[in-house]
């Protein structure tokens, strides 16, 4: 049997219970009934505040010494870069963030959970799940793997912090997207001021909409300025780009003393 291990970010409030933890089978149990608890972790964001976007990491090392990793992350939605933007507040809704004092389970298949359990709402029928990216169901390395490991590699917490190792490097990533989107979204506000049409607004949007390989928050962005492009009126869409450009930041930072893994 593969021997398996957990890393949280405790020194930041983000504490991972395990199989050998008092009270994990109750907390696993009341977010997923029937999962797999044999190789997972409750993560309790004690950290006292909402957690916007979080990475993690399974890692499957075999006798061999080969290593396959399986990572996961939640970025992708609006709501969450118009945080990061310091565009917007978090909201206390059941699944759009972490809220302070819930819990998540994490399993090998992805997180389940969300924040009825500091609501004090109903759970929605079917309840939220997260995959990320990564592996899927059973491989033949993660069966053979003497060592299993899980990370939480990063977590961005609602006011800048972004805490752990962050190995994916977003925080480099996020930081450098929201410089761009500040300047490219004052660039059009600039041509829309001169009388510039809506086409010469897409053709400085339409290169940050391009895919490209790893992550971007880029294109989220770059989709988000097209629709305001097809559905808006005049004075709406220069408003839209105005705030973007002239958004605070939410000053995003790191750590003064990184974490001790």
């Amino acid at each position: 049997m593969a021997s398996v291990a957990f890393f949280d970010l405790a020194e930041f409030g983000l504490r991972l219970l395990t199989p050998g933890h008092e009270g994990f089978v109750k907390w696993a149990t009341s977010i997923r009934e029937g999962a797999d608890l044999s190789r997972s972790a409750v993560l309790v964001n004690d950290s006292g505040q909402a957690v916007v976007a979080l990475g993690y990491v399974w890692r499957y090392t075999t006798r061999e010494g080969r290593t396959q990793t399986s990572r996961h992350e939640n970025f992708g939605s609006s709501m969450q870069m118009d945080v990061l933007s310091g565009r917007a507040k978090v909201v206390a809704d059941q699944a759009s963030f972490l809220l302070a004092g819930s819990k998540r389970l994490i399993t090998e298949e992805g997180m389940f959970g969300d924040n009825t359990d500091v609501l004090r709402v109903p759970p929605p029928v079917g309840g939220y799940c997260w995959v990320g990216g990564g592996m899927r169901g059973r491989d033949r390395q993660r069966e053979d793997a003497e060592a299993v490991t899980l990370h939480l590699d990063y977590a961005f917490l609602e006011d800048g912090l972004c805490v752990g190792p962050d190995e994916a490097g977003r925080f480099a990533e996020i930081t450098d997207s929201m410089a761009e989107q500040r300047r490219v979204a004052g660039e059009i506000v600039a041509v829309l001021d001169q009388g510039g049409t809506r086409g010469a607004a897409f053709d400085i949007l339409q290169p940050l909409a391009q895919e490209g390989p790893g992550f971007r928050a880029s294109p989220m962005f770059a989709h988000m300025g097209i629709s305001q492009l097809t559905r808006s009126e005049l004075g709406e869409l220069r408003a839209w780009f105005a705030a973007v450009a002239e958004a605070p930041g939410l000053a995003l930072r790191r750590p003064t003393s990184s974490s001790p893994r």
